[in-house]
């Protein structure tokens, strides 16, 4: 079987780009989850048949039935949710509607209203995002709604991006109510309407994006900056996107290496706002249950608010001397900003390993459960 590492490197860099900032056996758990979820969408894009990826589909939905009866699946690949559902206790209800929405595209049929594109993004992501929220320890009911939305608004930046590649495939997402006529069965698509309709979609997925964020705060301190880290990285394609002014035909657009530590760096000063303002009383988001703000001496507490500055002021240290040298404007000291970036970074690192010492998440080790609402009764 493929490690799960492997396949988050090679169909993610975005992603595994976050996972970097998670504790090592948070982020191994959430490579699991990334690669089942991954396995399942190359059955649906990739089997040289419908026949065999519908056979395939059928045994990946044979060993989730397996897996919540307590019997061993029969693919390796099974094995990864078998260990998550044993740890987290996942609803049965969440994989089998992600796999409903993986068996949608199969039986495509293009989405005639932006309701039923929402609902899509719900089976193929947001239901990830719930899964997601539970390994990252969010216990809170109220973080579902957000992490419903900010996996269904990585889905739609992900339709804007690949309208030619779905195309191909015989799959058109974007709504049909968008578009002045029904869109042909085959030929070239209409760029101009396209163009607007995408337009329409990152609008969208902006809204979600937004919802997403505000359930930032049910995060354990230890995990939220990996996923502002991965929500703004993505949403980074959308506007990758508007400056080409939404013209998706033809070509796929990235954010390059630069985008994406302007990104980071964003996102890590947007945590450290985060923590300052509700260490002094703001107005912010309901910090979790695991967080040790306000109750730590103060002393400590400073300590490590210093520490956590520090380290971010070398991450963009960092950030700033990579960019000079992508494009070093004299060839004579064009190694030097590289080593003044090795070095910063080795500081982040070190910073930002002391300032975790100081603000330790010791329910991180336990295995974090649902309440109310959001845990069932049983897993059936």
């Amino acid at each position: 079987m493929i490690d799960a590492d492997q396949i988050l490197q090679r169909h993610s860099r975005s992603f595994a780009l976050a996972t970097r900032l998670l504790p090592k056996p948070v982020a191994t758990d959430v490579k699991m989850l990334y690669a089942w979820c991954r396995t399942c969408d190359h059955v649906v894009d990739d089997e040289p048949s419908r026949g065999e990826a519908e056979r395939r589909l059928q045994l990946i939905r044979d060993d989730v039935v397996r897996i919540y009866a307590g019997e061993a699946p029969q693919l390796p690949e099974s094995q990864w949710l078998e260990a998550l559902v044993n740890r987290y206790d996942f609803p049965r209800r969440w994989p089998d509607d992600f796999l409903a929405g993986m068996a949608s595209d199969l039986d495509f049929s293009p989405k005639g209203s932006v309701a039923e594109l929402e609902h899509y993004g719900y089976q193929v992501a947001g239901v990830v995002g719930l899964m997601l929220s539970r390994i990252l320890g969010a216990s809170d009911p109220r973080a579902c709604a957000p992490a419903i939305s900010l996996g269904t608004a990585m889905q739609l930046t992900n339709i804007a991006r690949d309208v030619s590649e779905d195309w191909e495939r015989g799959r058109f997402y974007l709504p049909l109510e968008w578009m002045p006529g029904r869109v042909p069965p085959q030929g070239a698509l209409p760029e101009e309407e396209i163009r607007r309709a995408v337009q329409r979609l990152l609008q969208l997925a902006d809204r979600h994006y937004e919802l997403g964020r505000q359930g930032l705060g049910y995060l354990p301190d230890a995990v939220r900056g990996s996923i502002r880290v991965a929500a703004d990285v993505y949403q980074e394609i959308g506007q990758v996107i508007r400056r080409a002014d939404c013209r998706v035909l033809g070509r796929r657009h990235y954010v390059s290496t630069g985008g994406k530590l302007r990104r980071l760096g964003l996102a890590c000063l947007a945590e450290a706002n985060y923590r300052v303002g509700r260490l002094v009383g703001g107005d912010r988001p309901p910090a979790t249950p695991t967080s040790l703000i306000g109750r730590v001496p103060m002393k400590r507490e400073t300590l490590f608010l210093a520490t956590f500055g520090l380290s971010l002021t070398c991450v963009m240290a960092t950030v700033m001397f990579a960019l000079v040298g992508i494009n070093p404007k004299l060839e004579s000291y064009q190694w030097l900003p590289w080593a003044y970036a090795g070095a910063s970074a080795g500081m982040a690192v070190i910073l930002g390993w002391l300032a975790r010492r100081l603000d330790q998440t010791p329910a991180m080790a336990a295995v974090p459960t649902a309440s109310g609402a959001d845990k069932p009764a049983s897993r059936q």
